[in-house]
């Protein structure tokens, strides 16, 4: 009578102990589905304000108007010049022509922008040579861009190097430069331009 009693109650604790480990498998799995349904979620929310952050930066660095202008100088005499100006400040329109007036109104802002000369100058008492230059048109959803680049080298400390920006002349929308300096040494500078064309020293 007593081996059975015994028997009894080492069954019910095996029971015990085997229906309290599977509640608590049960418990962890439901956990562990909660916390990867929280890190999606989080995952998610992370995605759309990284793609918020994005337009926005690129609706702010975008406005009718006002060109990006950027000049940076290497130890080695290099100059280089990045300019991003909205279609809209060239030409009237943001999109791909549509008809024969408007590719006549690209065709002459691209034509304008590819000879240096019309672009900007440098002062005549330096050696400056031109080494390449490209002009890339970038079609957004709600906007387009002309993006300008430009490589060259003078001889001599840049620091001085005196340099005209002239194409804001020949173009009657664009109301204001923004430029940025970077020197390969010393410290970077910015400035706002209205008036044109205009002067600037690296």
């Amino acid at each position: 009578m007593k081996s059975l009693n015994r028997a009894a109650v080492l069954l019910y604790v095996i029971f015990c102990c085997w229906t309290g480990r599977s509640l608590q498998a049960a418990e962890d799995h439901h956990h562990d589905e909660l916390s990867l349904e929280q890190k999606s979620k989080d995952k998610q929310g992370d995605k759309q304000t990284h793609q918020t952050s994005e337009s926005h930066k690129l609706h702010k660095a975008h406005t009718h108007g006002v060109v990006a202008l950027k000049v940076m100088t290497k130890q080695d005499g290099g100059i280089h010049v990045h300019m991003d100006i909205p279609l809209e400040s060239l030409v009237g329109f943001e999109h791909k022509p549509k008809n024969d007036q408007q590719q006549t109104a690209l065709d002459h802002a691209e034509k304008v922008l590819s000879d240096v000369k019309n672009v900007m100058s440098f002062a005549k008492s330096r050696k400056c040579q031109h080494k390449t230059q490209s002009l890339d048109l970038v079609y957004e959803a709600h906007h387009a861009e002309a993006q300008y680049r430009y490589e060259g080298r003078c001889e001599g400390e840049l620091s001085s190097q005196k340099i005209t920006i002239l194409m804001a002349s020949h173009f009657s929308r664009i109301k204001q430069i923004r430029l940025t300096v970077v020197p390969y040494k010393g410290v970077s500078r910015s400035e706002v331009h209205k008036k044109f064309p205009f002067d600037f020293t690296l």
